[in-house]
C-alpha cells in the first residue's frame, strides 16, 4: 500500500514541463524583420525617384504613403512602436504632399522619410550615409 504522505502523480510533476505549442507567431515576427530590411531598400528607391522627379511626384508620393501604411499596421501589430509611429509620419506627410500637391523637395517628407530609412538602418546595425543629400545610413 503507497504511504499517505506521497502523492501518486508527485514524481510526474517534478519532471520538466514540455514547451508550449508553438502558435507560429514568433516566426512571423521573424520574418517581419527580414522583411523590413527589403522596405528599407525600397524606401531607398524611392528616395532617389522623389528626387528626380522634378515635374509630379504624385506617383512616388503616393507609393511613399502606401508602403508607409503597410509598414505601420505591421509594424504595430508586432508591437514595434518605434517603427509604427515613424511610418505613420511618413504615411501623413505623404498624404498631405499628395493633397497639397508639394513638390519633390517637401521638407516634411524628406524628413519622415529620412527618419524611418535610419531607423530601420539602425534595426540592421549600418553605418551613416546619404539619402537625397540627407545623412542617413548605409551597408558598407
Amino acid at each position: 500500500m503507497p504511504s499517505m504522505g506521497k502523492h501518486p502523480f508527485k514524481a510526474a510533476s517534478s519532471r520538466p514541463r514540455p514547451a508550449p505549442p508553438d502558435d507560429g507567431f514568433d516566426g512571423l515576427g521573424d520574418v517581419f524583420i527580414a522583411r523590413l530590411q527589403g522596405d528599407r531598400r525600397q524606401l531607398v528607391g524611392l528616395s532617389a525617384a522623389l528626387a528626380r522627379a522634378d515635374d509630379d511626384p504624385r506617383a512616388i508620393f503616393d507609393a511613399l504613403r502606401y508602403s508607409a501604411h503597410r509598414m505601420r499596421g505591421t509594424a504595430a501589430m508586432f508591437e514595434f512602436a518605434e517603427i509604427a509611429g515613424a511610418a505613420q509620419a511618413l504615411e501623413q506627410a505623404a498624404d498631405c504632399a499628395l493633397i497639397a500637391q508639394a513638390q519633390n523637395t517637401d521638407a516634411s517628407v524628406w524628413s519622415a522619410l529620412v527618419a524611418l530609412v535610419q531607423l530601420l538602418a539602425h534595426m540592421d546595425g549600418e553605418r551613416p550615409w546619404n539619402i537625397g543629400g540627407v545623412s542617413g545610413n548605409r551597408r558598407i
